[in-house]
């Protein structure tokens, strides 16, 4: 309890709200692999808003998600096998791909981190 007054007495006015509405959005989704991709996107974001300055002003995470699912089928699925990816509104639809994505661990060469490194360079 003392560590949750600690970070909330560190942010900004409106940052407690902001984090109460995203931890409100991340407990709508049913699946922990796909709410834990939205923590990773959000974490590359920020971390990339740091250095860049021409990101658009809205950015779309399931868009985001599912340009990093393609790379990473492309990247390790060379038999052309594809599937939905992501409905684009926060869930995703269970195939091969999507489930080995979801599985895979966020950091190493090709761990899903690099793959959202990526995807959000092309909005750049």
């Amino acid at each position: 309890s003392s560590g949750i007054n600690a970070e909330y007495g560190e942010m900004t006015p409106g940052e407690p709200q902001f984090a109460v509405a995203v931890n409100n959005w991340l407990d709508r989704e049913d699946c922990a692999q796909w709410r834990q991709l939205c923590v990773e996107v959000v974490v590359v974001l920020g971390s990339t808003l740091k250095m860049v300055s021409n990101l658009p002003e809205v950015v779309d995470l399931g868009e985001v998600i599912a340009a990093a699912m393609e790379m990473f089928n492309t990247g390790c699925h060379s038999d052309g096998k594809d599937g939905n990816h992501g409905d684009g509104k926060g869930g995703y639809h269970g195939n091969e791909v999507t489930r080995e994505f979801l599985l895979t661990p966020p950091t190493g060469k090709f761990g899903t981190l690099s793959y959202f490194i990526q995807s959000i360079a092309r909005f750049c």
